[in-house]
Order: structure tokens, then C-alpha cells, then sequence
């Protein structure tokens, strides 16, 4: 049975043997799935380090504490980014989207504001759903193996995805955009750099938008004969990456 893995976003680099505090939501987490003093979980920062411990406990024998054993080799990373950006969707799609894109790879995932956009953001909004993506995220990463949580950037209209690119130092990488009766994968050189992924929303990409990206050094890839759902197209387009940059210098 696989040992346990729980998201410590603030623990800094720690010396074997440092004993670490549990409490709050983590100490929630241990008690509902009923782990006891002695046994072994894994803690890992989201930033690619990862170790292994013995749980700790109280009187009552509850954990709450963990002590470091050993660091843990963690599951590789792809070599260069691979970002994802979605189009706006209603909230429990975009959860999905989120949860199978962290374990499909990406590294940065951006919601983008389209013209046909289903759901609008304050920024008050956008700001709890983030705390509730990050959660969700670190849950995905935990599950799926990796020690390394993507980064997720704010809501950016199309337009100005560039400038919020270049601000997180993602100016160089290749545009791909997904787009009915683009070329497939397979037609493309594998690129020596990273990836940006582009989904449009359900009711497509206006025309306008569909101009400015053709205009841009962009890729438009066609994912299958038929229509897809915007959620299922940002996994598949992943997907399809993932597999197509393999042994790329992108690839994971």
C-alpha cells in the first residue's frame, strides 16, 4: 500500500531527524483517515522536495507530529514549463481541469478571459476560487506522486497573456492553440523549449481572437474529428503533449 503523502507548503529544507508539528486541516487529514503513532507518511514542500517520516502522537495516541527519517528522490518533473491556459468555465469544470492537469504535468495553468467567457470574476472571487484551485492542486499532486505543486496565475484576458507570461519568465516558449482543423501533434517538430497550451470556451474563440492568435508565432492543433467539450479538450491537448514531446527536449 502506498505511503501517505500530505502537501507542506511551509516547510523549509529540514534536517534527518527534525521533528515537525502537525496541526490544522493536515492534523484533520491524518485523523480521518485514521493513521496512528508510528507510521509512515511523506511530506512534500510543492517545491520539488520531498522526505519521509514516522508519525508521532500525543497521549491519546492522535498524530501530531512528524519526525524526518529520509529525503525521497522525487518523481521527475518536465524539463521545460508546460503551461495550460483555459478559457473561463463554470466552477466545478475548471476544479477538473485543474485536478487532471496537475497530474498530466503542467507546471502553470492561467484562466483566461475570452470574449465568450461563461463566468465573469471579481477580483475578490478570484481570489477565493484561487485559494480553492491551490487546494485542489496540492490534493491532485499528493495523489498522483508529485512533489512539485504547478504554479497557477491570475485570471488574463488573451490579450494581455504575453505580458503575464513574461512577468512569471515564460516569454519563451512555443504557442500551440487549439482550434478545429488545426494539424495534429505528430505533424509538429518537437520543441527545444517549453510549451503554452491555449483553450478557447465553449462557444469557441471569436473571430478576432481567432485572427490574433493565427497572427502570433502559434500553432493551432486540431485534437480530434469531433467536438470537444472545452474541460475535455484542455486534458486532451495535455495529454497529447505529453506524449508527442516525450523525448523532446520539452518532454517530461
Amino acid at each position: 500500500m502506498p505511503i501517505p503523502r500530505f502537501y507542506v507548503p511551509d516547510l523549509n529544507p529540514a534536517e534527518i531527524g527534525k521533528t515537525v508539528p502537525l496541526a490544522g486541516e493536515l492534523a484533520h487529514h491524518l485523523t480521518v483517515r485514521r493513521l496512528r503513532t508510528g507510521e509512515p507518511i511523506r511530506l512534500f514542500d510543492g517545491q520539488g522536495r520531498e522526505w519521509e517520516g514516522i508519525l508521532l502522537g500525543n497521549s491519546r495516541g492522535l498524530p501530531n507530529a512528524c519526525r524526518l527519517v529520509a529525503t525521497v528522490t522525487p518523481l521527475p518533473e518536465p524539463r521545460q514549463p508546460r503551461v495550460l491556459a483555459t478559457a473561463l468555465l463554470p466552477a466545478d469544470r475548471l476544479d477538473w481541469v485543474v485536478q487532471k492537469g496537475v497530474e498530466l504535468g503542467m507546471t502553470h495553468w492561467v484562466p483566461l478571459v475570452t470574449t465568450y467567457s461563461q463566468v465573469g470574476f471579481s477580483a475578490e472571487r478570484a481570489q477565493k476560487k484561487f485559494a480553492h484551485w491551490t487546494k485542489i492542486a496540492a490534493h491532485a499532486a499528493a495523489q498522483c506522486g508529485r512533489a512539485t505543486v504547478p504554479r497557477l496565475l491570475p485570471p488574463t484576458s488573451l490579450y494581455d497573456l504575453p505580458e503575464r507570461l513574461a512577468q512569471d519568465g515564460l516569454s519563451d516558449v512555443a504557442w500551440f492553440w487549439a482550434q478545429p482543423g488545426g494539424v495534429s501533434f505528430a505533424a509538429v517538430p518537437c520543441p527545444s523549449r517549453g510549451v503554452l497550451l491555449a483553450i478557447g470556451p465553449e462557444g469557441g474563440w471569436h473571430p478576432d481572437e481567432a485572427a490574433w492568435l493565427a497572427a502570433r508565432p502559434a500553432t493551432a492543433i486540431g485534437l480530434a474529428p469531433w467536438v470537444l467539450r472545452a474541460e475535455t479538450a484542455a486534458v486532451t491537448v495535455l495529454a497529447q503533449a505529453l506524449v508527442a514531446f516525450a523525448n523532446s527536449g520539452e518532454g517530461g
